[in-house]
């Protein structure tokens, strides 16, 4: 008898500044999955001038979907092995729509994790006080 597992889609979302990286790390490390990150993927474009140049004459919708779909299709690529993965971006109802689709087509379990902070002062904090070291 061959036992299956169902591979596991995380998707940690929130504004900036909430911990939905520091989340995604530590959900990763208890997963054994990768986490892919939005902004991660976005900087990766750094060096690409004419990619780059074509993404800013997006608009803002248009330029968020083209990170998700790298990100989707990623995580399709790990999904499709049977391995658990995580995704680290702020996302809108369509983008968390579209993970639940990639999870739905893949087999796998879909999980979104909404984080926020009550707190107004720790908040604005968080976000100027912050540098994550994303390259690019």
């Amino acid at each position: 008898m061959t036992v299956t597992h169902q591979p596991t889609l995380l998707l940690l979302t929130g504004p900036p500044g909430t911990g939905k990286s520091t989340l995604a790390e530590r959900a990763a490390d208890l997963l054994g999955a990768p986490v892919l990150g939005w902004d991660w993927a976005m900087a990766a474009l750094t060096g690409f001038d004419p990619v780059r140049d074509g993404l800013r004459r997006l608009p803002h919708v248009e330029h968020r979907r083209v990170g998700w779909s790298i990100l989707w299709n990623l995580a399709t690529a790990q999904l499709r092995r049977g391995c658990p993965v995580v995704l680290d971006g702020v996302a809108r109802d369509v983008e968390v729509a579209g993970t639940r689709e990639v999870a739905l087509a893949a087999g796998a379990r879909c999980l979104v994790v909404v984080t926020s902070c009550s707190d107004e002062d720790v908040h604005r904090r968080r976000v100027e006080g912050r540098s994550r070291g994303i390259p690019g």
